[in-house]
């Protein structure tokens, strides 16, 4: 995330490394969240969310 906030290559390199970083955390969150442990995948997203403030965070855990 540093590299996107610094990046000279313009806005689409910065819109990428966000994407690639959004679609990780999504991936992570949904693996704790279906394997049982909901605490950990919603510690993971609200740690995410601190970083990078996307409302996508969210579509990973089932309520």
């Amino acid at each position: 995330m540093r590299y996107a906030a610094t990046s000279t290559l313009g806005q689409a390199s910065r819109d990428a490394v966000q994407g690639n970083f959004t679609n990780e955390v999504l991936r992570i969150t949904i693996v704790l969240d279906k394997t049982g442990d909901h605490q950990k995948a919603k510690e993971f997203q609200s740690e995410a969310q601190g970083l990078l403030n996307s409302t996508n965070f969210a579509n990973g855990i089932t309520p």
